[in-house]
This record gives structure tokens, C-alpha cells and sequence, in this order.
């Protein structure tokens, strides 16, 4: 095994298509990061669609694996955003563990 620095990072990372992608009116109202913008919902999704893409193509260029997942349900907005989790293994796990976070939905 090498040293702590190598264990704590993945060479792997997963990422999700944003096919259908808008805000989502339930969080707006407390995320500053999200907004209509007065575009349509193709236009949203054709801009995050090209985004996704050139930030897929950076990662494998840096020689990281990327799993790109579909969107499963289409008619969730931020389905694109799913729990966050991590995954840890050590003395204390030597069989590994794997952490969700979830996501914050009022």
C-alpha cells in the first residue's frame, strides 16, 4: 500500500447527463447558484449538455476515469445533482465504508 497522501484520492469519479435540466423551484429559493436566467428549458439544457461534455473531455484528459450515468428520472429538475457519497477504507474500515451525504430539498 503506498502512503496516505496516494489512499486519499480516486482515479474515478461519476457524473451524471443533464437531459433534462432546470431549477428547481423548491431549492431556488434558498440556492444562489441557481436561476432562470430568461432562458428556455432547451436552451438551459443544450447549454449544460455542452458544459457537461467539455468538463467530461477535461477530466479523462487528466487521465481520470469518468462514469457518465443517463438521468433516470426525467421529470426531476436537479437529478443531475445526486447524493454526494465518499468511500473510505483504513485501519479503522479495512473492509471499506461508503458515506452518503444527501442533498438538501425542503
Amino acid at each position: 500500500m503506498g502512503g496516505p497522501a496516494e489512499m486519499s484520492f480516486s482515479n474515478s469519479l461519476i457524473a451524471v447527463r443533464p437531459t433534462k435540466f432546470t431549477a428547481n423551484e423548491q431549492t431556488m429559493k434558498d440556492n444562489a447558484f441557481q436561476s432562470m436566467e430568461g432562458l428556455t428549458e432547451a436552451e438551459i439544457v443544450a447549454r449544460a449538455s455542452a458544459e457537461f461534455d467539455r468538463f467530461v473531455h477535461t477530466i479523462r484528459a487528466s487521465n481520470i476515469n469518468v462514469r457518465v450515468f443517463e438521468q433516470d428520472h426525467p421529470d426531476a429538475p436537479d437529478s443531475v445533482f445526486p447524493d454526494w457519497l465518499s468511500t473510505h477504507r483504513n485501519h479503522l474500515f479495512p473492509g471499506g465504508i461508503l458515506i452518503l451525504y444527501p442533498m438538501h430539498c425542503p
